[in-house]
């Protein structure tokens, strides 16, 4: 289908015929509509939640970044990448005060796998919370520990989830290498589609498809990476990830 008649993107659902039949590969139209349920008059239609003024703490219901606090977890493991994602955090941050991380280096001897060690980092944003650090209205973002980030990410960052307009948005993927940063990718804008689960002794996130020149982020899967989460804090602070799973990583991110 040409670009011209896809004013909202598309998406890639993969070659395998055999598997997926006519219907499940290809490429389809993303049609934000499907967000509601459907076009407008379809029986039950429901949009996404907008922020209302009396749930705003007296900040904008518009968006953007004025008096949140982009808050930040990272889980690291004998990472020697670490030092170098925090220095590129902030040194390519278009407000750096206004990014807070919240750092975890674990060592072998208390290591007890990622899900565990997630569980830390959202019991120090419901502490902080308690304290009154964290507010439920600030932006709150777990990554990997070996990441590098495009100048003034934090802006772009925001802006992208204000255009989900859903204050229950979660952006979510697996980030594609440093190799490809800032590249317009195949001249579509494509970026990866976290889509793709597995059977095995639990229910596994293993790897993404694509979706090219979207308007907006879409927000249509139940399906969450790890390695990359943004929300607003409230979203943290009501699902945190669960610290009584040590050991577990078959099944982390679909069990959240």
């Amino acid at each position: 289908m040409p670009e011209k008649q896809n004013p909202f993107g598309t998406i890639f659902l993969g070659r395998d015929e055999a598997t997926y039949g006519k219907d499940g590969i290809g490429d389809i139209a993303y049609d934000p509509d499907f967000e509601c349920g459907g076009p407008v008059g379809t029986p039950g239609r429901a949009c996404p939640y907008r922020l209302q003024e009396k749930d705003a703490m007296g900040l904008t219901v518009t968006g953007g970044r004025e008096g949140r606090v982009l808050q930040v977890g990272i889980a690291s493991f004998r990472d020697p990448l670490c030092p170098d994602t925090l220095y590129n955090m902030f040194t390519k941050a278009k407000r750096p005060q206004d990014v807070r991380v919240f750092i975890h280096q674990i060592h072998a001897r208390e290591a007890a796998g990622p899900t565990w060690a997630r569980g830390i980092l959202s019991e120090d944003i419901a502490q902080a919370h308690k304290a009154g650090e964290v507010s439920p209205q600030d932006h709150c973002m777990s990554i990997d520990s070996h990441m590098d980030f495009e100048p003034e990410w934090d802006e772009k960052l925001v802006d992208m989830w204000d255009l989900a307009a859903n204050e229950y948005a979660v952006l979510s993927t697996y980030v594609a290498s440093t190799d490809q940063l800032g590249v317009n990718l195949n001249n579509v804008h494509e970026v990866p589609h976290l889509c793709m689960i597995e059977y095995t002794s639990n229910v596994r996130v293993w790897g993404t498809k694509c979706a090219r020149n979207l308007s907006k982020p879409k927000l249509t899967n139940a399906v969450w990476g790890a390695g990359l989460s943004f929300s607003k804090c409230h979203a943290e602070l009501k699902v945190p990830v669960d610290p009584h799973s040590p050991y577990i990583f078959d099944g982390e991110e679909f069990n959240r």
